[in-house]
């Protein structure tokens, strides 16, 4: 624990278990190589049934080697009771089994589980005295702004460009990192700071497709 190749070591063993286990459960060897991201599990399904045997199953593979699912949540709160039926009582002792959160980051954003829609993980606290009416920043600052948004699918990028797009009109100016923008950059870097201000009451819904994949199960 603690070396630098740990995370590579753990996908390859996880992956490797489910390799070993594809025969007896196929399911769950799809899943384990093509939605796990990281220590993250994201997976859509058609109905409980099918969700509460592919969660059974990941169960079993992972627990070969020792591997223990924690957080589990659901758009469905059925899904979660029917989960916790085929607990054992060693496992319905464990609190972090389940998450209670109605609200998960996950991937860079925030996944709101009540409303079924992807929000953007808003990270402005450390830059708020950035962000306040006619402050004018250096270029470093517009850097910082910059860094603190991470949007990994470009969902927001109608909006997260716009800094980028800033910042690259600045490097063109050649200015020092403590060099204020100029003047005639600040108009936008003001409609810039609105812009990042609303950001979190954009939301997007997770399933565009919802009279195809009729009742859509995470």
């Amino acid at each position: 624990f603690g070396v630098v190749s740990c995370p590579t070591i753990a996908q390859y063993i996880m992956r490797k278990i489910a390799k070993d286990s594809k025969n007896e459960f196929p399911n769950a060897y799809d899943t384990i190589n093509n939605d796990f991201y990281v220590d993250d599990w994201l997976k859509s399904v058609n109905s409980l049934e099918e969700g509460q045997r592919l969660v059974a199953d990941v169960k079993r593979v992972l627990a070969k080697g020792e591997f223990h699912i924690t957080k589990l949540n659901s758009n469905h709160k059925n899904m979660l009771d029917i989960v916790r039926l085929e607990l054992s009582d060693e496992e319905k002792q464990n609190e972090k089994i389940f998450s209670l959160e109605i609200k998960e980051k996950i991937l860079g954003y925030v996944l709101n589980f009540e409303t079924d829609e992807i929000e953007l993980s808003l990270k402005l606290t450390k830059i708020q005295n950035l962000l306040e009416p006619n402050y004018h920043p250096t270029k470093v600052e517009v850097l910082r702004v910059n860094m603190s948004l991470y949007d990994p699918l470009g969902l927001f990028m109608f909006y997260t460009s716009k800094i980028k797009l800033l910042y690259h009109w600045i490097c063109l100016e050649r200015l020092d990192w403590e060099q204020k923008i100029p003047e005639n950059q600040l108009k936008f870097w003001n409609q810039i700071i609105i812009w990042l201000k609303a950001l979190h009451k954009i939301s997007i819904p997770r399933c565009y497709s919802k009279n195809y994949f009729d009742g859509c199960i995470r």
